[in-house]
Formats: structure tokens, C-alpha cells, sequence
């Protein structure tokens, strides 16, 4: 929800920009009516949806070529734990715009990957665990510096494929993961 009203804000001096969704519109377990909330914004006519759906998974080549039709990923997240979406834009070189709250916010500053915005306040989700909420005017600038500064944003997707090759790619996981584990066990 938090991402249609910063793309809304974003829009109004960006009229040709598009806000691809990756998401299931239709998921029953939604807490928000993203079609009706992206008209009662004024700019369900921007909004494309990749077709996701819960229950069909996408190849890696699909995902590949999803991923570059973007020019920036943003997430909204009010949590998140790795961040598999922010390593698939790394690795794509795709520049992020990303909460400044979560893990996500670490793979995306320490590569100079992104932008981290800062949130505006917390709220008590489900199971009293407490939510961030973005800033969506700050997330708007994000939008508006990397649609302003495309080299930038070109920048930082460089960054970020370099830092999936060095830190996230699976052989360099595996290995990392497989050494630990036979530390741990001779003691």
C-alpha cells in the first residue's frame, strides 16, 4: 500500500512513468485491495502486473526477464528477513530504493546498492509484532533523485551485481556455509 501512495506522489511530475507490480493482485490473504487503492489514487492506469500468482512459481530465466524491464526495484517493506528480492535486483543491477529498517537495508548501503528511506513511525502488526511505515515522501525523492540521475542508478546497479558475485552467489554461500559448519562440528 505504502508504494502506490509514494508512486502516486511520484507520478504527478513523472506522467509516462510505469509502476510494474510483482505481486499476486487477486491473493485473497492481501490486506489491502491493491487495484481498487491504485484507482483510488489516480493511477491505476500506470499500474502493470508481472501475473504472479501464488501458486504458479516463475523459471529463473522469467524472473530474469521481469527483473530487466525495470529501471528501479522498490519495496515498501515493513519487514523483511534476507531480502531474496533485493540480491535478484543486485545481481540484475538493478538500483534499489528499500525501508531503512531491515536486513534488506544492509545489502542495499553497504554496496551503495540503492537508496535506504527512513521510516515515518511504527504501527503493531499481527501477532503484536511492531511494523515500520516508509516515509513515502522521502521514497518519492528516491524515485524522482534516480529518475533524475540515471547514471547514478547505474552506478549503483554496477555495485550491486559486483557484491552479488563476491558475497551472495551460491558457490561463495555453499562454501562459506560448508566451512562454518565443519568448525562447528570438530568442536
Amino acid at each position: 500500500d505504502r508504494l502506490i501512495v509514494t508512486f502516486s506522489k511520484f507520478a504527478k511530475n513523472n506522467p509516462k512513468a510505469i509502476l510494474m507490480l510483482h505481486c499476486d493482485p487477486w491473493d485473497a490473504a492481501a490486506i489491502v485491495n491493491i487495484i481498487e487503492m491504485s484507482r483510488q489514487y489516480g493511477i491505476h492506469e500506470k499500474v502493470v502486473y508481472t501475473g504472479a500468482t501464488l501458486h504458479t512459481p516463475y523459471t529463473d530465466q522469467e524472473l530474469l526477464q521481469i527483473y530487466n524491464l525495470f529501471d528501479i526495484s522498490a519495496s515498501s517493506t515493513s519487514g523483511e528477513g534476507f531480502g531474496l528480492t533485493a540480491i535478484e535486483s543486485m545481481s540484475c543491477e538493478i538500483p534499489m530504493i528499500i525501508t531503512d529498517c531491515t536486513t534488506t537495508f544492509e545489502l542495499i548501503t553497504e554496496n551503495n546498492a540503492g537508496i535506504a528511506v527512513p521510516v515515518k513511525g511504527v504501527i503493531t502488526g499481527t501477532w503484536n509484532v511492531d511494523r515500520s511505515v516508509i516515509d513515502v515522501d522521502k521514497m518519492a525523492e528516491a524515485f524522482q533523485y534516480l529518475y533524475d540521475n540515471p547514471s547514478e542508478g547505474e552506478k549503483m546497479g554496477r555495485n550491486g551485481r559486483q557484491a552479488v558475485l563476491r558475497d551472495y552467489d551460491w558457490r561463495n554461500v555453499y562454501k562459506n556455509w560448508k566451512e562454518l559448519l565443519f568448525e562447528v562440528l570438530q568442536k
